[in-house]
């Protein structure tokens, strides 16, 4: 991840939760790069109603998501 607020910080971490809070799905994230530091992000249903829309109109997003490859939110260039 990176966050606007902190330029030259990048965050990388793993998924270490996740559950429904105030009418959010929020997901908690444990990061491994900085140690120690824990995020969290909130989603509306609206926000994962998009996000499945946005997984079924690209399929390369889909296939990277469930089966680990392509290159997500790009669709293959066609040959001339």
């Amino acid at each position: 991840m990176k966050v606007s607020g902190l330029q030259n910080v990048e965050l990388v971490g793993e998924i270490a939760g996740i559950r429904e809070s105030d009418g959010y799905l929020t997901m908690t994230v444990r990061l491994t790069k900085p140690v120690g530091w824990q995020a969290s992000a909130a989603l509306t249903h609206k926000d994962l109603m998009n996000l499945v829309k946005l997984l079924l109109l690209k399929p390369s997003n889909l296939l990277y998501v469930l089966f680990g490859f392509g290159q997500p939110g790009r669709s293959k260039p066609r040959g001339v």
